[in-house]
């Protein structure tokens, strides 16, 4: 057990770094902040605490107490970079996009070489589809920490948009390499093969992703993905589908992922309605 309240936050400061990044679980984050919330109290380390209370808030998604909380922390170290990143979380998530991008920037200037802000700033660059300067801000977080596998997600799902196929796939190889149990890649990968017409690849990517705990809505939509790949893997073997039927499938395919995005959109606002959205920032 530390005992020294310095060693501590370097301890914490450390696992929040190194391992927090590899963490995609909602429980598992939720687990991560609630020791690192005992180590700051036994520490008595006081905008550490606020920090990882206002980090347990957001993934309850009580985003109000989270923000007075993180603005609590700020106030008891002005120089703690962390829970500015994390605000601009919030706010992203609260589709206050010129808010966020102004927190993540105060990160960003009390600690140039945390790569976390500048992901987070990737991901809201891409929302509002600056996709040139998404893909800065996401080399600028993979400058900052080449093995961070979200921004190297980020950036494929960038490429992908901007039909830079080839370059989108090895950015989400790269992820997979970095991360082998991040799902959100291999849904990247999915969407990818889908667009390039190849079914079977898609199919094996999407229930890859699934396997690996891909969160909702997106293991929803991933099940259709899957549906429609392998009508389409049939329809190559047998030579024809009927028309009737896969119109029928298709309708209720589109319907299905229509009322899973009405969901999401519902209980997350601040989401923008894309399929593949940069799916991940970290607090």
């Amino acid at each position: 057990m530390i005992n020294d309240p310095f060693e501590t936050v370097k301890t914490m400061r450390k696992r929040y770094l190194d391992e927090y990044r590899h963490i995609h679980k909602k429980s598992d984050r939720t687990a991560f902040f609630k020791e690192i919330g005992e180590m700051a109290e036994a520490a008595n380390a006081p905008a550490w605490k606020k920090f990882a209370d206002g980090m347990l808030a957001c993934l309850q998604d009580d985003m109000e107490t989270a923000l007075a909380l993180l603005e609590q922390a700020v106030e008891l170290d002005p120089q703690f970079a962390y829970p500015w990143n994390a605000k601009g979380t919030v706010k992203a998530i609260q589709k206050r996009c010129d808010e966020a991008l102004e927190a993540y920037e105060k990160a960003i200037e009390l600690d140039p070489q945390y790569a976390y802000p500048w992901n987070g700033k990737g991901n809201v660059l891409g929302e509002r589809e600056k996709y040139n300067e998404a893909l800065i801000a996401f080399e600028e977080a993979i400058k900052r920490d080449p093995k961070y596998v979200a921004p190297w997600n980020g950036k494929g799902i960038v490429l992908k948009r901007l039909e830079r196929f080839d370059h989108a796939l090895a950015a989400f190889n790269t992820a997979t390499e970095l991360d082998p149990e991040f799902a959100n890649p291999h849904y990247g990968i999915a969407l990818l093969h889908w667009r390039q017409e190849k079914p079977s690849e898609s199919r094996t990517a999407f229930l890859h992703a699934i396997e690996l705990g891909l969160g909702s809505p997106w293991k929803g939509i991933a099940e259709l993905w899957i549906k429609r790949a392998e009508r389409m893997i049939a329809s190559e073997e047998t030579g024809k589908l009927r028309e009737e039927r896969e119109e029928e499938d298709r309708s209720s395919d589109e319907a299905r992922v229509t009322e899973l995005f009405e969901a999401m959109w519902r209980d997350l606002p601040g989401i923008e309605k894309k399929e593949d959205r940069l799916q991940e920032s970290d607090g």
